[in-house]
């Protein structure tokens, strides 16, 4: 199985995206690099992904997010997005949910 060091990652506000960019892994920090498609500057989080993803979600205030390992794409999914009902198998199929 391939390290992954590269994934697209959205944040769901209600259905709508409001923060989508590219999180990479940065061999020099050691640490994962959230690269937001709307400004031109990294937020460093975490070695390990799982960390990243958790820190990530609780910057937008959320205990939940979604992964998907295969397409290499996660969702950080906020309170908004969860009390509108996303979040559900349905919603994210053939991704795992994480409830922090």
């Amino acid at each position: 199985m391939r390290k992954l060091t590269e994934l697209w990652v959205s944040v769901d506000n209600k259905g709508a995206y409001d923060s989508e960019g590219k999180l990479l892994f940065d061999d020099l920090q050691g640490a994962w690099v959230f690269w937001p498609n709307s400004i031109d500057d990294g937020v460093t989080y975490a070695a390990g992904l799982e960390d990243t993803l958790r820190e990530m979600a609780a910057d937008y205030g959320t205990s939940m997010y979604a992964f998907n390992a295969t397409r290499g794409n996660a969702v950080i999914i906020t309170p908004a997005a969860e009390a509108a009902g996303l979040g559900t198998e349905l919603d994210l199929a053939g991704y795992t949910v994480v409830a922090i």
